[in-house]
Parts: C-alpha cells; structure tokens; sequence
C-alpha cells in the first residue's frame, strides 16, 4: 500500500468514514476492468481514488483515469468521484485538467483543492506527507451523513487529522475555484482546516442547477437506489391496479418519512413531494409487458450558501 492510498484510507477513518473497500489497479484491462466489478456492489456510494496526479509525468494517465471514474459513477447513478487537483497552483479550467468532458458525468463528481500535510505512518519524527484531501473529504461526508443525513452539504466541516495546508487559497483564488464546482479547504482563525464548499462538477453550467450541489444529487441517488431495493417485492406480483395501490403508498410512506426528517422541503408531504402510479402513467397495455412505471417528484433541500447583507458604521459627533 502506498503512503498517499494509507493517509486517503486513515483519513476516512479518522473523520467518520466505515466499511471501506481498497480496488488495486491490476491486469490487463486496468482500472476499466476494476470499475467494472465495483457495479455489482450496491452499497458503495462513494470512489476516491487518491493516487491521481502523485507521478507528474503521468498526466494524461491521470486525466483519462479521473474521466473513467466520473463515467462509472454516472452510470451506476447512485454514487459520487471524490476527485482532487494536482498540487500545484489552482488551475484556470478545472474540467479540462481533470479531463473529464461528460456533462453528464460531471454530475456525479466533485473535486477539492488544495492538498494537504499529514503524519508519515511509517515514522512519526519523519516530514510530513503531502497528499490529496480526499479520503478526509470523503471521512467527512459518511460523518454528515451519520450525523444529519445526506440531505446536509457537507461543508463547514473541520478536518481531522491534518497539520497543514499546502496552499493558503485567498478570496480571489476562492471564488475562481467555487465558480468552477470545486470545493476549497481553508483556515480560517480559529478553525483549523475547514471543507468550504459543497459542489458537484456540473456547477458552472447554468442550466445544471439541479445538480450543482452536492447534497441535492446525493439525495436523488439515495432516493433512487433505496426505492429501487424496496421495491424488488412487486417483480412478480399480479400487475393490477391493487399492485399500484400497494406500491404508491409504500413509496409515499417513504418519502413522508424522508420529509419528517427534514430532507424534503415544505410545510406539508403534499408540498414536498408526489407519487404517480396508477392508469395515468400505466396504460393497460403496459401490463402484458410486465412494465410498472412511478412517478415521483421531490423538493429537495438546497444549502444557503451565499448571504448577503449590509453593515453600515455610524459615526457619532460629541459635542
């Protein structure tokens, strides 16, 4: 095991992570063959893959394998790349560095810059490594989730773990990152390292609003894939209208429960969501072909992530 892949891996351990998976990039097929065999398990909802960029020569290596694992996440639709920059000074076009040209598959990935230092495994009076951030990220997010839940951005979030920054990002440097989707670590005084962003890569793009943030596209993934396990059960039942009945309202008890917990807005599960399965959408003609189509709609819950307001200073005359 390398020592980027041992600080990605301690790093998601020592900031909430759990169960984690380690795929070696074997064979001749290489990480096209790895990614391959990752479809099958349903539980993973996030692929870091920390040893991007750690040889300089091997750039374009790097970028085809960052577009690869955008492009598996964007096919099993229900989990994220946790990707990062090179270390060095933050790129002027993210997508084209990264090389990731699917505007799909930028939906299901994210990036954080800049590196960080940690503590050499191997000898603690040695100098401190300087990795990628995102096994801590990805640490992170599963603390969140445990926490809150994947509704709540994972942003405002310290840490652990990390001596220092390899780049203190300024304003200006900041906000060129974030209009590019990717999320800036910072100290701030006080703090320590702080995640200060929670975007997707689909972020520049103004008509991808609704997967812009992270929060919202890990919601929809965790409602798909939770609703496509919970509803094996109808496979093989008599295609009526009772099966509609049934599965309408074991998805509406779903998503009821979701708003309850606050991961759907509105002051009502009628304003925050609906259900659509009945003769509306599944003709009769549907049935012979075993065809059992739900609609449904969410209001998701999206981060305040800019507010805006105005200090005025008062100067008071003594006479």
């Amino acid at each position: 095991m390398s020592k980027t892949l041992w600080a990605a891996v301690h790093g998601w351990f020592a900031n909430g992570g759990g169960e984690c998976y380690v795929a070696p990039v074997v064979g001749q097929g290489g990480l096209a063959d790895t990614l391959k065999q990752l479809e099958s398990l349903d539980e993973i909802s996030i692929v870091v893959a920390p040893d991007l960029w750690s040889e300089p020569t091997e750039r374009a290596a790097s970028q085809e394998a960052a577009g690869l694992i955008a492009d598996h996440c964007q096919k099993t639709a229900n989990r994220i790349a946790v990707l990062h920059l090179p270390d060095e000074a933050p790129p002027g076009n993210v997508a084209a560095t990264l090389g990731i040209d699917s505007a799909e598959a930028r939906r299901y990935a994210t990036a954080y810059y800049p590196w960080i230092h940690v503590q050499d495994p191997a000898d603690p009076n040695a100098a401190p490594l300087t990795v990628p951030a995102t096994g801590h990220a990805a640490g992170v997010w599963a603390r969140v989730d445990q926490g809150r839940g994947v509704h709540k951005a994972p942003a405002n979030e310290g840490l652990r773990g990390v001596l220092s920054l390899t780049h203190e990002l300024n304003d200006t440097e900041h906000r060129a990152l974030n209009d590019q989707g990717v999320n800036a670590i910072r100290n701030f005084p006080g703090s320590g390292p702080l995640i200060w962003g929670a975007r997707t890569l689909a972020a520049p793009d103004e008509t991808e609003v609704e997967n812009s943030y992270l929060n919202v596209r890990r919601s929809v993934n965790f409602i798909r894939q939770s609703l496509r396990q919970n509803t094996t059960w109808a496979a093989f039942e008599p295609n009526d209208e009772r099966l509609q009945t049934s599965v309408s309202a074991k998805v509406t008890s779903f998503l009821t429960g979701l708003w309850r917990r606050g991961v759907l807005v509105g002051t009502s599960p009628e304003e925050a969501f609906y259900v659509v399965c009945d003769a509306t959408n599944n003709p009769p003609e549907n049935c012979p072909q075993g065809k059992l189509l739900v609609q449904i709609g969410v209001a998701l819950v999206r981060p305040a992530e800019f507010i805006t307001f105005q200090v005025d200073q008062v100067n008071e005359r003594i006479s």
